[in-house]
């Protein structure tokens, strides 16, 4: 018979808990919708009908390149991976997660697929409270969303985002949910599999503050952010958003990787009219990349100068016109890409712009005055 002494059963409990992770889901198990034939059996809540939706969250082997057994996607029925483009649907999966008190750097991370049509036909993910109940036909509140809109991938992508550490000792209900509108779009539709939650690996950045505010003059923005500790970090990225959404990158800082508090600073020249948001992200050394934090600034008083785009939605031919003369058209993609860079001699205040040449999809416009600028959204559908 093997006796343990205490010591020796210590190490071996010990070295098990490090072998092994702990997961909130497998993503080899129900997050991988490995434990049953229905979403059901994988221990989610399944809303696609009430009223009835004709385009379906199913369980099963009609998308391709999937892991395991099966995966979850949307379909007209459980035999394919497409969707009806003249029909309407809002359809979701749910379950309730309990956060262990005291842990942190929670990761969500799970691998997607669909084209769809971007900002219309898109798969979307939310943390809501355990009192918020997803109703087939209706997107939970926006204020709830951890990832973005996710189209326009006929392939697998790989996603991961760190969730609010404030989510500890709490019940949370975690929504995966699928939208399309009443025209257009492309297949396949959506497709989720390898869901993983877990208390992911420490930071690299042990951020203490992070603040953007205007200056005297309420024309530029001075963003200021404090480290306590940075380990393998490259380099910090801050984007900034006029609307909290779509953000573009508009430097990057290389990082001191210091062991004791570190001062950083960047002052925004060119700042959004009104409210604007700002994100601070860093990069380590093996590229991967961290949100550390946004913020909010306004400058209710920086200009006068406006834009505006008649029609914003559209075939992409419109008239363009500014509250005073312009010299510079930038067209930008949702990715903060630049597209188009279109110069204009000077007394110039409305024009006629023709970018029926570019994908159906959301943009940009961004106009330049001798000294201000403005954004405006556009859709070409």
């Amino acid at each position: 018979m093997k006796i343990f002494t205490p010591f020796l059963l210590f190490i071996i409990i010990f070295f098990s808990r490090v072998e092994g992770q702990s997961y909130l889901i497998n993503p080899t198990g129900d997050g991988g919708f490995e434990s049953g034939t229905t979403i059901a059996a994988n221990g989610w809540t399944l809303v696609n009908a009430s009223p009835v939706q004709t385009n379906q969250w199913q369980c099963g082997t009609a998308s391709t390149g999937y892991w395991g057994a099966r995966c979850a996607y949307i379909g007209t029925d459980p035999g394919n991976n497409i969707y009806n483009v003249n029909s309407t649907s809002s359809v979701h999966f749910y379950r309730d997660v309990v956060f262990p008190a005291g842990i942190s750097n929670i990761v969500l991370s799970f691998n997607w697929k669909g084209v769809g049509e971007t900002v219309f036909d898109y798969l979307q993910v939310f943390m809501v409270p355990t009192t918020t109940v997803p109703v087939a036909g209706v997107m939970l509140p926006g204020n709830k969303i951890i990832s973005g809109k996710l189209s326009n991938q006929s392939s697998w992508q790989s996603a991961s985002f760190t969730l609010s550490n404030s989510l500890a000792g709490t019940t949370q209900r975690l929504v995966f949910s699928w939208r399309n509108d009443l025209n257009l779009g492309t297949a396949p539709a959506g497709a989720i599999d390898n869901i993983s939650l877990t208390p992911g690996i420490p930071l690299p950045v042990s951020l203490v503050s992070f603040t953007a505010t205007p200056d005297s003059k309420n024309e530029k923005v001075n963003c200021k952010w404090t480290t306590a500790s940075e380990t393998n970090n490259d380099f910090f990225t801050l984007e900034k958003s006029a609307d909290g959404k779509i953000f573009q990158t508009f430097t990057q800082i290389s990082a001191t990787n210091t062991s004791y508090y570190h001062n950083y600073n960047f002052i925004d020249e060119n700042p959004f009219n009104g409210i604007s948001y700002y994100r601070l992200s860093q990069t380590d050394f093996n590229g991967s990349t961290q949100t550390l934090k946004t913020v909010s600034v306004s400058l209710k008083n920086k200009n006068s100068f406006s834009v505006e785009c008649y029609p914003n939605v559209g075939s992409g031919e419109m008239t363009i016109n500014a509250t005073t003369p312009f010299t510079t058209l930038k067209i930008i993609d949702v990715d903060g890409k630049l597209l188009k860079n279109i110069f204009y001699p000077p007394g110039i205040q409305s024009v006629f712009l023709d970018l029926s040449d570019l994908k159906k999809g959301l943009y940009f416009i961004q106009a330049f005055s001798d000294s201000e600028s403005s954004f405006e959204k556009i859709v070409i559908r």
